[in-house]
């Protein structure tokens, strides 16, 4: 299997790690992993944060 095209990774926590296949065949992996308290649910001011990180003015 090659590449999965336009199939991203966010790394928040480390927890995909031991799956080296997978991030190899990603199209990119994004490192959260500096911004503490994100997870799949999140206050208000983390995803902001994350939105700045992603989306910088």
């Amino acid at each position: 299997m090659g590449r999965l095209n336009g199939v991203n990774i966010i790394n928040f926590d480390n927890t995909l790690i031991y799956e080296s296949e997978l991030i190899a065949k990603a199209g990119k992996v994004l490192d959260f992993t500096n911004i503490s308290g994100l997870k799949l649910f999140s206050s208000l001011d983390k995803l902001q944060k994350l939105s700045k990180n992603c989306f910088p003015l």
